[in-house]
């Protein structure tokens, strides 16, 4: 099932609430198609719009770091690297360290087929692979310091990795203005 977040705008008309609904809806409904929705209040539109717009305003001025396909790729990429992700491990006993980059590789592609986003690194200490994938955020289901701090620390990256040299306060006015709030 699609979950969209719509807008009411009086008459009995909705429109999508962000680029992205609109991109979903464009690509999993035909014009003219009937649909049944169960609709229910967001809590968490303006924190979860909010973010994604500090996401967007990054992607579009990003003069650094890692290079990802879309803003929801570097969003994934972001969470990840803030330490909101979850971590799978595979032991690599006996396999000479130089055979570890031919297994290393294939793994990351047939993942990253499966998941947008799948950042692959290799534990010498350990000699494991380590896979990581960013997790869902229910913004609606987490408390405000825990939203806080993950934000901190995206913002954080940001500012010294994805765009260098942005202020916080300017990263903040430029997700202002992509916000439909």
């Amino acid at each position: 099932m699609l979950s969209l977040s719509i807008k009411y705008c009086g008459g009995g008309n909705y429109r999508t609430r962000s680029p992205l609904d609109l991109e979903m809806s464009e690509r999993d409904f035909k014009v003219g198609e009937e649909l049944s929705a169960k609709v229910s209040r967001k809590r968490s539109v303006q924190q979860n719009e909010f973010f994604h717009g500090i996401i967007e305003a990054a992607f579009a001025n990003q003069r650094g770091g890692t290079t990802c396909a879309t803003w929801r790729h570097l969003k994934s990429h972001l969470l990840i690297a803030a330490g909101h992700c979850d971590e799978e491990r595979i032991a690599l006993k006996g396999l000479p360290v130089g055979d570890v980059s031919s297994v290393v590789g294939p793994i990351a592609a047939a993942l990253k087929r499966k998941f947008d986003v799948v950042e692959t690194s290799y534990d010498k200490a350990r000699h494991e692979i380590v896979m990581r994938f960013a997790k869902s955020w229910k913004f609606e289901k987490t408390n405000g310091v825990t939203a806080g701090e993950i934000t901190n620390r995206v913002v954080a990256i940001i500012c010294a990795e994805i765009v260098p040299g942005v202020t916080p306060e300017r990263l903040f006015e430029m997700a202002k203005e992509r916000a439909t709030w």
